[in-house]
């Protein structure tokens, strides 16, 4: 199990909550903000629950090795040849529709009424995805499934099960990489694209919007490197995509904890659920406990946005 750090500072939101919960982040403290990820990609949770320190991951194998550079996206790598928007060299505003690197993801789709979107990481697994898949098809549930690189080569099938009823596919790198950031560009170019290629080559007409760092480690906002985590997933076509409301479940804190995270759920949030990494046993069983409630209480269930 992952474990630890101690956070660096405290976080906030530099740009107001628009009327769907939207986030959006620099590097100032803001005192009584807790977050979920490193110091130097805070972002401010949405709901009023306190989201866990991040998971460092010091206990796993380290993914970085000896790697080809990845091509990021159409153009790089052209030798001395002057850099085109959006290329590594050039910084622009997105155009309309276009991912914006500097935005994390932290509310719905929709802004009338009560919406949630809940994202399940780490997986595809052989004995929790199904299980999760079909408790959702239970409750006509769409989720986002952040889906780890290594594991779509090894269960394609869930792959194209997960893309095949609907659910939105997110990237979450090829080995799981908590330190990002800190790896060299080529390395976290790999990371990256390794895995949405992955996801592709499971599902080739799957659509993968998002992009959700491992443990939430993000480039620090603002951060003017080309090929900064965001701005590498953004030059792919993806979303970086964080979350609101932290089950903690990974951490096995109880049922009854992991439904009590959910019910304090706001009319735009973005909840983080894991159907991989473990025992999921209390994921499911507050799931079965937590959808009945959520239907009955008017929520209807959305993609982030």
């Amino acid at each position: 199990m992952k474990t630890w750090k101690t956070m660096a500072g405290f976080v906030v939101a530099t740009a107001a909550l628009s009327a769907c919960g939207g986030v959006m982040i620099s590097g100032l403290p803001l005192p009584g903000d807790t977050a979920w990820v490193p110091a130097e990609a805070p972002v401010a949770a949405t709901s009023g629950v306190p989201a866990a320190p991040p998971r460092t991951g010091a206990d796993e194998p380290d993914p970085a090795g000896d790697r080809a550079p990845a091509d990021d996206g159409p153009g790089h790598g052209d030798g001395d040849r002057p850099a085109r928007p959006g290329e590594p060299g050039e910084q622009r505003e997105p155009a309309p529709g276009e991912p914006s690197p500097d935005v994390v993801v932290g509310s719905t789709e929709h802004q009338a009424g009560k919406h949630i979107a809940l994202t399940f990481d780490d997986g595809p697994d052989p004995t929790w995805t199904p299980r999760v898949l079909d408790l959702l098809d239970q409750y006509d549930v769409q989720a986002t499934f952040c889906v780890v690189g290594e594991n779509a080569r090894e269960h394609p099938d869930l792959v194209r099960r997960i893309a095949g009823a609907g659910h939105a596919l997110c990237d979450h790198t090829m080995h799981h990489d908590e330190k990002l950031p800190a790896r060299p560009a080529a390395d976290r170019k790999a990371e990256i694209k390794d895995c949405r290629d992955a996801i592709i080559d499971a599902a080739p007409d799957a659509d993968v919007r998002y992009f959700r760092a491992p443990a939430g480690a993000f480039s620090r906002p603002g951060d003017p490197d080309p090929d900064s985590v965001q701005r590498i997933a953004a030059r792919l076509g993806m979303q970086p995509l964080a979350w609101s409301i932290d089950t903690e479940d990974w951490t096995k804190p109880g049922v009854a904890a992991i439904v009590d995270s959910v019910q304090q759920a706001g009319d735009h949030d973005v909840v983080l659920l894991h159907d991989a990494g473990g025992d999921r046993q209390q994921t499911m069983t507050a799931l079965e406990k937590v959808l009945p409630w959520l239907v009955d209480q008017g929520y209807e269930f959305d993609l982030p946005a």
